[in-house]
């Protein structure tokens, strides 16, 4: 079940995609509940499959702040991509394996993911082959999940201050992903060590996950069946900065090609990266 609101209606009723914001809110029944998102599509018509990515906003936002921050869309126009961002239950993720109060079932989030892919697949002639998974903070952990328990479902993911959880929301990966992990040093809201005991939440709020370091994160996405873990790959320290605040290595300068990371809102270097109107980023 599908549902677009947006600006206009039909004389038979149906709603329109406004087209000024190029996306459409749609709803998915997954295990009786009624979950929305939202969907950009390329403007070309085409008769291809296209690629998807899957992008989880972070605890306490919503998916139209990630869109408008992350601006993915700009690169979704260039390479004729779909992008969905859904929205989580009581504006989070459960990216971990630990039942709460609140949140008894701790695999919604994965089924709901995986109803989401299969919708778009079957409805937006999305490539099952090219299926991509992205998130910011506790969306990163998000991501990172469902990369681990599902990797067949995914040709990559990356984690923007997100790490794997740990402890008893421990998530276990099952097979290879492509991945990369975005972080900045100075974090001091989801530090680069991970948050293995973390603060209590506020009053009446989900319990915040823990979760393992960034480059322990990292190396579990990468461990062999048997053996020890590769080390994670660092970047070259001379790097030239480009114009969306990213780190690239000088023999691959800024082209026309956006950053897919512009705008992603972090305490690293906040001052340089440019952002959208609107409140602090929830984490």
């Amino acid at each position: 079940m599908r549902w677009d609101r947006a600006a206009g209606v039909t004389d038979q009723g149906r709603r329109l995609p406004d087209p000024k914001t190029d996306a459409t809110h749609r709803q998915l029944r997954v295990d009786g509940r009624t979950r929305e998102y939202l969907l950009h599509r390329p403007t070309a018509p085409g008769g291809r499959t296209r690629p998807l990515v899957i992008a989880f906003h972070g605890r306490g936002s919503t998916a139209s702040y990630l869109r408008e921050q992350s601006r993915l869309d700009e690169d979704a126009r260039a390479r004729g991509m779909l992008i969905a961002y859904p929205e989580g239950l009581g504006k989070l993720w459960g990216a971990g394996t630990r039942a709460t109060g609140r949140r008894p079932d701790p695999d919604l989030d994965v089924r709901f993911t995986k109803a989401l892919i299969a919708e778009l697949v079957r409805t937006e002639r999305a490539d099952p082959k090219r299926v991509y998974v992205v998130g910011f903070s506790n969306g990163g952990s998000m991501a990172l999940r469902v990369a681990a328990q599902s990797p067949e479902l995914l040709a990559g993911a990356a984690a923007v201050s997100g790490e794997l959880p740990t402890g008893d929301a421990a998530v276990k990966p099952t097979g290879p992903v492509p991945l990369m992990i975005i972080y900045g040093a100075a974090d001091r809201v989801r530090p680069l060590a991970g948050m293995p005991h973390p603060s209590p939440a506020p009053a009446g709020e989900e319990p915040v996950t823990p979760t393992m370091s960034a480059r322990d994160s990292a190396a579990a996405r990468s461990r062999p069946r048997a053996g020890r873990p590769p080390r994670p790959r660092r970047r070259p320290k001379r790097v030239t900065t480009a114009p969306c605040g990213v780190s690239r290595p000088p023999e691959r300068p800024s082209s026309s090609s956006s950053c897919t990371t512009r705008g992603m809102p972090g305490r690293a270097r906040a001052s340089s990266r440019r952002r959208a109107s609107g409140p602090p980023a929830p984490r």
